[in-house]
């Protein structure tokens, strides 16, 4: 089965504008289907190895979000490392926590 074929399956009964959608989907000469999949980690640090950004928390490719988490990220993390005190732990934890 093609994925064009999976994608009028699947929108099939949705209503609304999904036919013509679907219909210039059939006619379009440029149309190019990929399939997107998504790793999620249950671990993004082990020891003081840290996955910042988009590779540790894994977002999905169609939210639009890996350099805002990255930011968001790299942000927590500096601010963890600035009261490093008690060890790296402490900072993966409390990356963890606000995370």
């Amino acid at each position: 089965m093609s994925i064009e074929q999976l994608i009028h399956d699947f929108f099939a009964d949705t209503g609304w504008e999904t036919p013509h959608v679907l219909a210039a989907m059939d006619k379009a000469e440029d149309f190019y289907p990929q399939l997107i999949e998504q790793v999620n980690f249950h671990i993004w640090c082990q020891g003081r190895v840290k996955l910042p950004g988009d590779a540790g928390y894994c977002p999905s490719p169609l939210a639009g979000m890996g350099t805002s988490i990255a930011i968001v990220g790299a942000y927590i993390l500096a601010g963890e490392i600035a009261t490093y005190v008690k060890g790296y732990e402490a900072v993966v934890q409390g990356c963890k926590k606000l995370m």
